[in-house]
């Protein structure tokens, strides 16, 4: 799987629920100018505390991994998300009464 952007890469990497493989970021990305450099720092440390293997490329082949969808410099190769089966539908949350009113 790829996931693109700041923020979904960095959440993907805070869950740790996905094996990284490869960190690309644009080659000619200007951290002085960058609202979000703060977390592409992050996400870079994050990347090479897992062993991550960081990969600098130009903007035509990044936006070809993400199907030339927003990736704001990033795209993070991974392990796409396992999902447990579930084998019965849980009953619904139970409503709180609420002045009157349902809630919930």
């Amino acid at each position: 799987d790829y996931v693109h952007g700041a923020s979904p890469v960095l959440a993907a990497l805070r869950s740790k629920r996905r094996t990284t493989h490869r960190l690309f970021i644009l080659e000619s990305m200007d951290m002085a100018k960058r609202k979000d450099a703060s977390a592409i720092d992050e996400i870079e440390s994050m990347a090479l505390k897992d062993d991550c293997e960081v990969v600098r490329l130009d903007k035509g082949r990044l936006n070809t991994m993400s199907d030339n969808r927003p990736h704001q410099g990033l795209v993070l190769m991974c392990s796409p998300l396992e999902f447990e089966e579930l084998k019965v539908m849980p009953p619904p949350p139970l409503s709180k009464k609420v002045k009157g009113r349902l809630s919930g």
